[in-house]
């Protein structure tokens, strides 16, 4: 068997920067005025709409809390109601006037056969 040559490339490391280019103070002062207003806006905004967000949420539990004491008062209401078409007078008197007996009242007139 014969084996094939592997042909590597070579490489030349490219030479050393030996000069290091000026630090532009302008453009950090630019830079960092940019970075300081973007941070300023985006925290002023976010408290702006975390506190609409909670005024809200407040407004929403002040309607919940009213819409409950209405619902509690109608229910009230409509037991009451309730009570006064399914008392025991209501009942009665309703079966009178459509003529009905009760059973006991049967019982305690019909004659018996002696």
């Amino acid at each position: 068997m014969s084996a094939i040559p592997v042909v590597r490339p070579t490489f030349e490391a490219a030479p050393a920067r030996t000069q290091s280019r000026p630090l532009n103070w302008v453009l950090v002062r630019a830079r960092t005025t940019m970075f300081v207003c973007v941070t300023a806006a985006v925290a002023i905004s976010s408290t702006l709409v975390g506190n609409v967000m909670v005024e809200q949420a407040r407004k929403d539990t002040n309607e919940s809390n009213r819409l409950a004491s209405v619902a509690k008062s109608n229910t009230a209401s409509l037991k009451d109601r309730l009570d006064a078409v399914t008392g025991y007078e209501a009942v009665s008197d309703w079966a009178s006037a459509n003529g009905f007996v009760a059973p006991t009242a049967l019982a305690s007139t019909s004659t018996t056969i002696q």
